[in-house]
């Protein structure tokens, strides 16, 4: 008994030393892989053939480690399995980088000086006249002297007039009443408007820092590459036991692919998002029926950044663009805001899956599996499923992206008639 318990004992621990090793392999892996491919990008290797190698060796070597290691997991205890499904929830975003290579391929023309300076701002409102009031009030502050600022204004009343009256001796800012509502057909009435190359959205809701402006002009005079550039969102001061303020945190600056859009939250936040009117001109602009005030109430900016990289533009992820949000949500409008990111996000997706395209295919797998995995693991170690109203808002956005009628070639849903 001695024996067959020393034997059992040694197993065990052989067991732990070999999924200890596997762990590190596959975490020593993936590392490699992102070095290599962050250092193709830095000396702007943008061969297709090879990358499209590299990535091929890349994918295979982590799946074939990631298979490795759950084999042994398996032959382990469920808490393993869950430990390592938990660890490596993440997979289909390793697995994403074989279409990446599809996305670093498009050269932007370098801009002069002038419109690399030159920044078009579309501010978008509605009924937040507090709101525009601060946020006016904190752009003009940067003191940014190649300003157009456009605010767009679909109001049930004038309040937001009123306030940009308050602001209209500033000749960096301009007024437009628009009649129709949601903040896509906003920022696509306000494009043809915007003075200069370089054009960006913005959120009444929200503040930028002192330098903010200054930062932007310098990633895209620095950086003539980058097509389309996402910044930091960070919170207002506020309660978490009380609700919740969405957020963007950018630990370092990225780019943007296929493989970051895979993760929860990885296009950013459209309240930050500015982009080269090249971008705009070769991808299109907003689908209407997308975001604040439309049937699909939000991924506008999911949409909007996926287009970019499905044309081939490469998107910029930097903390240096900052602004803070002061959009506090609680209780059942909470509530319904989550839902709406779930189930708007699954719609968006499945746009791309009707038109055929691989890549829609693959985000709405990697966003079903995001939801389907943390399910699982919550009943596998037998606590409450949270997840289930995730997974029912993404089944629903699927739905709803199959039955809402489509505009094939320009990737756009169209509007139902009443």
């Amino acid at each position: 008994m001695v024996a067959l318990a020393s034997y059992k004992h040694s197993c065990k621990r052989k067991y732990e030393e070999g999924l200890n090793l596997a762990r590190e392999d596959l975490a020593a892996a993936t590392s490699q892989n992102s070095k290599l491919w962050q250092t193709c990008q830095s000396f702007n290797i943008y061969s297709p053939i090879f990358r499209f190698l590299l990535l091929k060796v890349i994918s295979l070597n982590s799946l074939y480690r990631f298979t490795l290691l759950l084999l042994m997991a398996m032959a382990g205890k469920t808490r393993r399995l869950t430990e390592t499904i938990s660890y490596y929830r993440g997979l289909v975003v390793g697995l994403g980088s074989i279409e990446a290579f599809r996305t670093y391929t498009r050269a932007l023309p370098r801009s002069n000086s002038d419109s690399a300076q030159g920044i078009s701002l579309i501010l978008c409102t509605r009924n937040r006249a507090a709101f525009l009031r601060t946020c006016l009030a904190s752009i003009l502050a940067t003191e940014y002297p190649e300003l157009d600022l456009l605010v767009v204004d679909q109001s049930d009343n004038n309040h937001s007039e009123l306030v940009f009256q308050e602001f209209s001796t500033d000749s960096r800012v301009r007024y437009l009443k628009l009649e129709s509502k949601g903040r896509s057909r906003a920022f696509n009435a306000a494009y043809p408007l915007a003075r200069y190359s370089i054009i960006g959205i913005f959120d009444d809701d929200c503040r930028p820092e002192k330098d903010w402006l200054n930062n932007i002009a310098a990633i895209f005079r620095n950086r003539p590459e980058v097509g389309m550039l996402v910044g930091q969102v960070l919170p207002s001061d506020y309660n978490p036991q009380l609700g919740h303020i969405p957020y963007f945190l950018l630990p370092h600056a990225r780019y943007c692919g296929i493989q970051r859009l895979l993760e929860p939250g990885g296009a950013g936040m459209g309240a930050n998002m500015i982009a080269r009117r090249e971008v705009f001109e070769a991808s299109g602009l907003f689908d209407e029926q997308i975001g604040p005030g439309t049937p699909i109430p939000a991924s506008d900016d999911f949409d909007l950044v996926f287009r970019a990289v499905r044309t081939g533009f490469l998107v910029f992820q930097s903390p240096a663009s900052t602004i803070w949000h002061d959009g506090f949500r609680a209780g059942e409008d909470l509530s319904k805001l989550i839902d709406g990111y779930q189930l708007s996000g699954s719609a968006v997706c499945m746009k791309y899956v009707r038109a055929g395209e691989l890549k829609g295919l693959l985000l709405l797998l990697g966003l079903l599996w995001n939801s389907v995995s943390y399910l699982t693991l919550r009943l596998l170690k037998r606590q409450q499923p949270l997840g289930l109203r995730a997974l029912k808002a993404n089944l629903k956005g699927v739905w709803v992206g199959l039955k809402m009628p489509l505009d094939l070639k320009n990737r756009v849903f169209i509007e139902k008639p009443l």
